[in-house]
């Protein structure tokens, strides 16, 4: 893999993937878009979404909140949804032999 810096993104995703299958980086890119609607369609629909030996998403609501910052302005945050990922051992474990170190 022949990545600059140390974000990898998804035309990184794109080259990679196609460079491994051989399939044309504009077919790469478009499974890998249609991946992330679906499990966005999905986790808005389902209440866990769980990929085998990658993990599970779940979404976990959040109530309003308020607050005053230092400045002595006040702040309000809306009742909202948040995403979780929680990675499987097997993706936990296959990273943890890359890195040479343990993820937890």
């Amino acid at each position: 893999m022949n990545i600059q810096g140390k974000e990898f993104d998804r035309g990184d995703l794109t080259r990679h993937i196609a460079e491994k299958t051989g399939v044309p980086e504009a077919d790469v890119l478009k499974v890998i878009e249609w991946t992330a609607v679906s499990i966005a369609d999905a986790i808005a629909e389902f209440d866990r979404v769980e990929i085998h030996d990658f993990g599970t998403f779940t979404t976990k609501n959040l109530q309003p909140d308020s607050g005053t910052l230092p400045s002595g302005q006040q702040w309000d945050a809306p009742a909202r949804a948040k995403v979780i990922f929680k990675p499987a051992k097997a993706f936990r474990e296959q990273l943890a032999n890359r890195l040479q170190k343990p993820v937890i």
